[in-house]
């Protein structure tokens, strides 16, 4: 019954399966492709939790409507160079419970619109703002 209900409510956020890529929720699917990836660049909110691994990536992913990106529970040792860069408009973040990522990259300090930024569940060794002045 709960995937019938998480289901239902992901088509009607959709605005009724019209806009198939606005939000994109993978619960420990596994490995996701690089082409997929690009097929979410009209999208506001990524979800990815528990075991779910994308593609190393070789240009930075363009996400200009990204308001959301979850990655919890999740085994990130570190993000590609830029990672955050193409996400002009992001709000929330939440990098929680990623037990080996020790660093954040430093772009995150110049995501002007972030307004909530999670990283509890890591022991991380540097600041964003360090370098800043």
């Amino acid at each position: 019954m709960h995937d019938v209900i998480r289901d239902l409510a992901l088509w009607l956020a959709r605005e009724n399966g019209k806009k198939k890529n606005k939000f994109v929720v993978k619960d420990g699917v596994g490995y996701i492709g690089a082409k997929e990836v690009e097929n979410w660049k009209e999208t506001q909110r990524i979800s990815l939790l528990r075991n779910t691994d994308i593609e190393e990536l070789r240009e930075p992913p363009y996400f200009p409507n990204m308001e959301t990106f979850l990655a919890t529970y999740k085994f990130i040792q570190s993000f590609p160079n830029r990672f955050f860069t193409n996400m002009p408009i992001i709000r929330v973040l939440d990098l929680s419970n990623n037990f080996l990522l020790k660093e954040l990259p430093v772009e995150i300090g110049d995501l002007v619109t972030l307004h909530i930024l999670i990283c509890h569940g890591q022991v991380l060794n540097t600041y964003l703002w360090s370098s800043r002045t």
